[in-house]
């Protein structure tokens, strides 16, 4: 439950850092939840502050993977996310790693990766 309570905490954080809510919005979300024990997005959703689709955009840029990130810059293909994808199973490696000792990527392509995934992450937009 506390992990659930820190995600909504963050996702509140993250919306109004990014101007889609505003602050009285979302003390007043909060604080129905708190009375009807509906789920944080959804009362955004029924109390019509955001729709289905923008709060589903938002979330898919939030938890983004590095595989992800990698493929829409067109660093990687499919191939080679999954051939890494495969061997990180039986080596229990670093996706990024077993990339860059591949030959995929380079460390610095990498390292712009992860920063990406770790601004999305953390509620900001990247625009390439």
């Amino acid at each position: 439950m506390q992990e659930n309570c820190s995600h909504i905490g963050k996702l509140g954080e993250i919306l109004l850092r990014q101007g889609l809510i505003s602050n009285s919005q979302l003390m007043k979300v909060l604080a129905d939840q708190g009375v009807t024990n509906e789920a944080f997005e959804d009362l955004l959703v029924t109390q019509h502050i955001m729709t289905k689709e923008q709060l589903g955009k938002n979330l898919a840029n939030q938890f983004i993977r590095l595989g992800n990130v990698l493929l829409q810059k067109k660093l990687i293909t499919l191939e080679q996310l999954n051939e890494a994808l495969s061997k990180q199973l039986e080596t229990s490696k670093r996706l990024g790693l077993l990339l860059t000792e591949k030959g995929y990527i380079s460390a610095g392509q990498l390292e712009s990766a992860l920063k990406e995934q770790y601004w999305r992450q953390n509620g900001f937009w990247v625009i390439d």
